[in-house]
């Protein structure tokens, strides 16, 4: 046999192992960057739900005084509800509306004569 043959062959093992090994590695590392790349690194963001920031630039605020099944009285004016009234808390969680007691801070949006909004805000 020819003594060229063989080193070829050498060659040619060398440099596929070679790709092998970097190919290998690429694929690791892409692997351990992938969960930070789509979102799920474990960090407290992930465990906690995600919540919308809600602006409450043209929200009016002032102090719940009366609250009744269909509407709710702020400052002393009265504001139908409308029926799919949203409340939730001034970190964006979701509270029902039987939280809202006389002497709430709130703010409140009102569309079309009807509140549909109401955050409460918490003491600080």
């Amino acid at each position: 046999m020819k003594p060229g043959k063989f080193a070829f062959a050498e060659q040619l093992g060398r440099s596929f192992h070679a790709t092998l090994l970097i190919v290998t590695g690429l694929l690791t590392l892409s692997l351990w960057c992938l969960p930070a790349s789509i979102g799920l690194a474990d960090d407290e963001d992930a465990k906690s739900p995600k919540r919308e920031s809600i602006s409450t630039a043209n929200f009016q605020s002032g102090a719940v005084t009366a609250v009744g099944s269909r509407d709710v009285r702020i400052d002393g004016a009265d504001y139908p509800l409308d029926a799919h009234v949203l409340v939730t808390d001034d970190e964006g969680n979701p509270r029902e509306l039987k939280v809202v007691v006389p002497e709430t801070n709130v703010k409140f949006q009102v569309k079309k004569g009807r509140v549909t909004h109401i955050v409460i805000v918490l003491p600080k």
